[in-house]
């Protein structure tokens, strides 16, 4: 057991040796960053940090002789002086080491009073005082400037403190007027503030209880009794804490999915825009991760920009003063070890220069890691950003970008910059690029209003013009009403006789020599038969029941017209209400997703009709659905083009049309299905439900047979493989 412990020793001393503090090789960085756009497409960006090497390789010789190394370092704090201190959990002490990363000392490892036990949270005031979280001992030790033993905290004796409370010291932070906040493990009342003189003051920053749905209901529900066989739902335990040089408090929780990030003001309320964080999936390829992470530690530099740890994935997570992505970075996954890739990232501090010190409690090793230009560049302008700057932002981001074009806050604070000196047309040029829809709609109103001042001379000449061009149309209108019957284009008149007409001013009978070509004539029918039923929709479908005048040629062309509005819909409806690039949309699955509920709607319905006494044949059912969506082939256009000129603050008249459209059609689905097939109303919302759930057990079916048919050909192309390796 020595010789192996004396083999690891070796190892890492070997390791550490290697990379002396100090040393930078941009190019050997082990590390992807990414960032995540405006629609949460995961996107590579230019490494963010670069290894500089490992802390630790220079302490001094056990008192056997042998090599001694950090064991499991647990937490790491810089002091304004950029002296470097680690919780060193294993060896039962904290080392210090200065700014450049070489031993000072060890404090805490003598016999006595202040012998720790199993550290696992260092602190340093302003005064040079080191505070530990001795865990093992349960309790706080103070240590001198000069790392003398001065005095503990222990568990308050007094104060309205619960009795079944543990005091487990894991964490702590000491603010400007000496007052202790510590996490004690698994603690879900908050941090303990206490006083100088062990007093308990209160607890502080607590989170709050999230119930689930379920939960909610069953304390809806159960009775008094049932209730309290219920387990209590407990707010989660705050993992990590630390303070910013204004005297704010931040904590990392891993145990909830919202503000797993804290910024505490003096009421120990979150005060921290964000509440909700995305970690992106490395190459993109799991996407991005919204609450599937666990930020064990974060540290804060002098602007606010805040850097997390996330120990699910091993990432450290960049955010701005807001807690909004910048970026991540984190290693490779080539199941090598070296300098800068983190396997358990325990602990996190930024120095004065922006390097990180990350503690790896499972292999041991302190990285230190250097901001490259680019990140350097980012952290600059996202600063000024946060400070309203926007026009001394616009430089640093355009060199951003010179790194990265895709980057979308580069975008965004250049959309700023000319936002800020009036200059909207590139303003909006801008935010389009960000993806920023409710800043391109603020840009586009500023030059909407500008267009409209220029001109405001001509739109009102213009009204005038077309008031009196509409005016002269009415005065004139029976002589040009004479004129198109003399062609037979308009129904009894004294040139082509009188001509009937049906119960939706429909033209049909013979058609003179004069008149229009029949095929002509029956097109016109069924088009002014498609428009009546916005009007009229229990006569349209009447009709086509009883006079099975619907045909499948304008069906399928009624069908053609809806695709078609949904791929312009899809490709030129105003980037203010759909803010997608046009690379990004993919007419396949936007055609499917119109067609495959609709063409799953006409089958499913007619199946169940065909059970449940339905009259209408496979044809009605089909022109029928197709007639019912009128609304939508009569709206989704116009509506197209209107939203090209409409801004956010307008939108109510965009969604209100649109749902309005969407309305209306189900609702003719419903009178189709109750007029098609004869039912009372009863009758028809069974038939409604029952083709709803076909539907559902349709695409079911259809997922379960696609999914077998793909394990059974990789079972087969592996079943060949293995036949012909064997053979």
């Amino acid at each position: 057991m020595h010789a192996k412990r004396f083999a690891l020793a070796l190892a890492v001393a070997l390791l550490l040796a290697a990379w002396p503090a100090g040393r930078a090789d941009a190019a050997s960085s082990p590390f992807a960053s990414y960032g995540i756009d405006e629609l949460g497409v995961v996107i590579g960006l230019s490494p963010a940090y670069s290894p500089v090497g490992l802390i630790g390789g220079d302490l001094p010789p056990a008192a056997d002789g042998k090599p001694d190394t950090l064991r499991n370092p647990e937490d790491v704090f810089v002091d304004e002086r950029d002296r470097i201190y680690i919780a060193d959990r294993g060896k039962d002490r904290v080392v210090q080491f200065d700014g450049d990363g070489r031993f000072v000392r060890y404090i805490g490892h003598e016999p006595g009073k202040g012998k720790l036990k199993a550290p696992e949270g260092v602190f340093v005031d302003r005064s040079g005082s080191v505070y530990v979280a001795d865990t093992g001992n349960s309790r706080v030790a103070k240590y001198s400037p000069d790392g003398a033993f001065v005095r503990e905290y222990t568990a308050p004796k007094e104060g309205h403190m619960p009795p079944d409370y543990r005091f487990v010291p894991s964490k702590l932070a000491v603010d400007g007027r000496d007052l202790l906040y510590i996490v004690s493990k698994g603690s879900y009342q908050g941090m303990m503030q206490l006083g100088q003189n062990n007093e308990f003051l209160s607890f502080y920053g607590k989170n709050k209880v999230k119930l689930t749905p379920v939960e909610r209901l069953q304390r809806l529900f159960y009775t008094k009794e049932q209730r309290e066989k219920l387990s209590d739902a407990l707010p989660g335990s705050i993992t990590n804490v630390t303070l910013n040089g204004q005297g704010f408090l931040y904590t990392t929780t891993m145990s909830i999915d919202t503000e797993q990030i804290k910024k505490l003001n003096y009421a120990g309320q979150n005060i921290l825009p964000a509440k909700s964080f995305v970690v992106p999936g490395a190459g993109g390829g799991g996407g991005p991760k919204d609450g599937d992470y666990l930020f064990r530690d974060v540290a804060v530099d002098g602007r606010g920009m805040i850097a997390a740890v996330d120990a699910k994935t091993n990432a450290i997570v960049q955010l701005d003063a807001q807690g909004k992505l910048l970026y991540t970075f984190q290693s490779e996954d080539d199941r090598r070890q070296r300098v800068g890739k983190l396997k358990s990232p325990s602990g996190l501090a930024l120095t004065s220069g922006g390097d990180l010190i990350v503690t790896d409690n499972t292999t041991h090793l302190v990285h230190r890691l250097r901001p490259t230009p680019f990140a350097k560049l980012v952290l600059e302008a996202a600063s000024l950003y946060a400070e309203g700057k926007y026009e001394q932002s616009e430089e640093p981001w355009r060199q951003v970008l010179r790194s990265n074009e895709s980057y979308g806050r580069a975008h965004l604070g250049l959309a700023k910059a000319y936002a800020k000196r009036g200059e909207w047309k590139a303003a909006m040029a801008e935010y389009k690029l960000a993806l920023d829809g409710k800043g391109y709609s603020d840009a586009f109103w500023q030059v909407r209003m500008l267009w409209l001042q220029e001109r405001f001379g001509w739109i009102v000449g213009g009204l005038v013009a077309l008031a009196a061009a509409y005016r002269l149309v009415r005065r004139l209108r029976p002589g040009v009403v004479r004129s198109a019957a003399a062609f037979g284009v308009v129904p009894g008149t004294a040139a082509s006789g009188p001509t009937a007409v049906d119960e939706l001013g429909a033209p049909h009978g013979p058609a003179p020599a004069a008149r229009l070509p029949a095929f002509a004539a029956a097109a016109a029918r069924e088009a002014i038969r498609f428009g009546a039923v916005l009007k009229r929709p229990y006569a349209v479908f009447e009709e086509l029941r009883d006079g099975r005048k619907g045909s499948w040629t304008f069906g399928l062309c009624v069908l053609l017209a809806a695709l078609v509005s949904k791929l312009a819909a899809e490709r030129w409806t105003g980037f203010v209400f759909h803010p997608v690039p046009a690379n990004l949309i993919d007419p396949v699955r936007s055609g499917a997703v119109l067609l495959v509920p609709l063409l799953s709607w006409v089958v499913c319905n007619y199946l169940v009709s065909t059970l449940y006494r339905g009259e209408g044949t496979f044809k009605d059912v089909f022109v029928g659905s197709m007639h019912a969506l009128a609304p939508y082939v009569a709206v989704t256009l116009p509506l197209t083009l209107l939203s090209n000129g409409l801004t956010a603050s307008e939108g109510v008249v965009y969604h209100f049309a649109q749902q309005a459209a969407l309305a209306w059609t189900v609702a003719l689905l419903f009178v189709k299905v109750q007029t098609i097939h004869n039912y009372d109303v009863k009758e028809t919302v069974v038939n409604v439900l029952l083709t709803l759930l076909t539907m559902a057990v349709l695409w079911f079916a259809i997922f379960v047979h696609i999914t077998l048919s793909f394990d059974l050909n990789d079972f087969g192309s592996k079943l060949i493989e293995e036949l012909i390796y064997r053979g």
